[in-house]
């Protein structure tokens, strides 16, 4: 039997079974008696029938009955010997498939694998990345703080009769409509609740916002204003891509916040002894939640140069099947936006002026990659030997049992009835290379 491995493009790989007649016969001998004893023609018994028979009404039947035993068993023993990892999702396609008596058998199937990664230790060994700054301002803390006076409702707020700043609270109701009068969705609220910003602030919201926001600038209750915008004709959402907006706005409200002085009294209001353990606990807690983002940043900056670097190739069925799921999240992300704003769901890809199928297209890169980043860390994991070992196993089963109020070993029983035992140990894997990565890989 002579077998022919060609990798194609998108881990396809194809295989060619050939062998001549000679070698095939004794096999599709003992395949014909054995069919022939049990197939049952017109007028005689099971098994009965004249060779002659036998060979005008049934061969080609016996022939396909053979070609497909006879295949299926000399793919699995190959597939086996050579231990081709045949991705789990693939759908084998034969191509060809010949074979009749006196003739070669010939057969060629073709499937997708899993992803090979050629990947060392040279590889990534002089990979560096620039150190960022983990530290927070005075501002950052102190909008946090803002922030929780609010909620414990110990910021006094007070209507005003003075010209709309920076800072106020301001209550509108807010309208806007088509060059043909038709009320626009998603430009009307009523009762808009907002804090007032200046334009620096908004500038990153070039367009409609900041036209807003330079409309109202001065204004006090009581006071209506009107103006007009053209969307840009490359605007996100296509119901408004291009088009003239009439806007309204009518100030229903001015109010300004009273902060209180921050004493050790509010501190405990807030939940702390005192203002010095607010203060450095919630930096404590912004610094190590803007370090937490900044290392995943890191870790993302490293595979990005890893990609470019080595070549994966990837099943076209594993791309689409995770394309296809993260699409079903992007649907269910604005699923509750426009339930709240009543439109339908099926405007979803009009607003965003594309097709279901242009936004997998437009996907399908980011999808490749963070597949791509799994597999190279799947394999630095490897090289690098970081699975967790018994200790390290212990003692996260220890910390979340406790996190959950359960007993280790009953935790550790649920993981494995639950099949979940194999990603926890997946992410104490993970959770090592990112330590291995900040630490070896990031300028000190």
């Amino acid at each position: 039997m002579e077998v022919k491995e060609t990798l194609k493009e998108n881990c396809v790989m194809q295989l060619r079974f050939e062998a001549p007649y000679e070698e095939v016969k004794p096999s599709f001998e003992k395949e014909y008696k054995l069919i022939k004893n049990t197939i049952r023609l017109p007028g005689f018994r099971q098994g009965r029938a004249p060779e002659n028979i036998v060979r005008e009404r049934a061969l080609p039947y016996i022939i396909e009955e053979f070609k497909k035993k006879y295949f299926n068993e000399i793919f699995k023993n190959y597939i086996i010997e050579k231990k081709i990892n045949i991705y789990r999702d693939a759908i084998p396609k034969i191509t060809k498939f010949e074979f009749s008596e006196n003739q070669p058998f010939v057969a060629e199937i073709e499937f997708e694998i899993y992803p090979q990664v050629n990947l060392t230790k040279d590889d990534y060994k002089d990979i560096k990345l620039s150190k960022l700054d983990y530290s927070v301002s005075d501002d950052e803390v102190n909008d946090i703080i803002e922030k929780m006076l609010f909620e414990k409702q110990l910021i006094k707020i007070e209507e005003i009769d003075m010209p709309i700043s920076k800072g106020y609270l301001v209550t509108a109701n807010v309208s806007g409509k088509d060059a043909e009068g038709n009320e626009i969705p998603m430009l009307t609220k009523k009762n808009y609740f907002f804090e007032f910003k200046d334009i620096e602030d908004v500038a990153s919201e070039k367009g409609f916002s900041e036209k807003f926001i330079e409309e109202i600038a001065g204004k006090k209750k009581g006071d209506k204003i009107q103006f007009e915008y053209e969307f840009s004709k490359d605007f996100e959402y296509s119901d408004l891509k291009g088009k003239k907006v009439f806007a309204e706005a009518e100030i229903l409200k001015v109010e300004k916040k009273n902060l209180p002085e921050i004493t050790d009294d509010i501190a405990k209001q807030l939940g702390y002894d005192n203002v010095e353990q607010l203060y450095s606990k919630i930096k404590s807690r912004l610094e190590a939640e803007k370090k937490n983002k900044l290392d995943q940043k890191q870790i993302t900056n490293f595979f990005e140069i890893l990609i470019q670097k080595i070549k994966i190739d990837l099943p076209k069925s594993m791309v689409d099947a995770v394309n296809l799921d993260e699409q079903k999240r992007f649907e269910k992300q604005f699923a509750n936006q426009f339930k709240m704003y009543n439109i339908e769901m099926k405007r979803l890809y009009n607003i965003f002026n594309t097709t279901a199928e242009e936004w997998l297209e437009g996907n399908k890169t980011k999808v490749e990659n963070d597949i791509k980043q799994y597999l190279l860390a799947s394999k630095i994991i490897e090289n690098e030997n970081l699975k967790p070992d018994q200790d390290e196993i212990e003692k996260e089963l220890e910390l979340l049992a406790q996190e959950y109020g359960k007993e280790k070993k009953e935790l550790k029983r649920e993981l494995i009835k639950n099949e979940q035992f194999p990603d926890f140990l997946n992410s104490l894997s993970h959770r090592k290379l990112e330590k291995l990565i900040l630490e070896n890989y990031v300028e000190k």
